[in-house]
């Protein structure tokens, strides 16, 4: 077993940040506001994104893991809302998000991207990576 590595909320809301500004920024959204928890085995994630000049609220809980160079968000659950419609926070994704990278499948996505990660754990409020052995964590 190689390395581990523990996240707190905080650390968690900014290495999701960034991996979501990257993505969304193929489809000319802004994330403006993102709010992450942690609750026991899932995430709780809140935001507020800027696409077309109209303000998107997202609300979705999800669990985390990493396997097969994948990051696998499972058991999404969530909606989309804007002004006064709502939409289904899975079914929206699948028709805006056109990427190679993502395979989809029931309430699950999976977002292919090579780390140096052997598992993620969620627990006691915190993201728990083991890093693969030969890898190494600098101080």
């Amino acid at each position: 077993m190689g390395d581990m590595v523990i996240l707190n909320e905080a650390e968690m809301q900014i290495g999701l940040s960034f991996i979501l500004q990257s993505v969304l920024k193929k489809y000319d959204v802004v994330l403006q506001e993102m709010n992450l928890k942690i609750k026991e085995d899932h995430l709780l994630l809140t935001s507020v994104v800027l696409y077309n000049q109209y303000h998107v609220d997202v609300l979705c809980e999800f669990n985390l893991k990493y396997e097969n160079q994948h990051f696998v968000f499972e058991n999404i659950q969530g909606k989309v809302e804007y002004l006064f419609l709502q939409f289904p926070i899975m079914s929206f994704l699948k028709s805006f998000l056109q990427d190679s990278h993502i395979i989809w499948k029931d309430n699950q996505i999976q977002y292919e991207i090579d780390l140096p990660i052997e598992s993620l754990n969620l627990e006691d409020g915190q993201l728990q990576v083991i890093l693969k052995n030969n890898q190494s964590v600098s101080p």
